[in-house]
């Protein structure tokens, strides 16, 4: 199974999934991270990671996926 169909199934058997999934890859291929986007990925990130990219884009948005949990956890539905 590729990246794409994994995400495909993980996406509809656990739809909020969506907020928590980052999409890494070495491909540079715009039709790649189509083929992501139609599934229904929204987070990408290139390999090799950059650091500072790390440092000041995925950390603060793992930040939010984790102060959004703790609300969710203070304030059940």
């Amino acid at each position: 199974m590729d990246g794409v169909s994994f995400t495909d199934i993980l996406l509809h058997k656990f739809p909020k999934m969506v907020s928590k999934l980052f999409i890494t890859s070495s491909s540079h291929q715009s039709k790649y991270f189509r083929e992501f986007k139609e599934v229904g990925a929204k987070r990408f990130i290139n390999k090799p990671i950059n650091e500072e990219y790390f440092k000041h884009f995925i950390i603060p948005e793992v930040n939010k996926i984790l102060l959004n949990e703790a609300k969710n956890l203070s304030n059940p539905i």
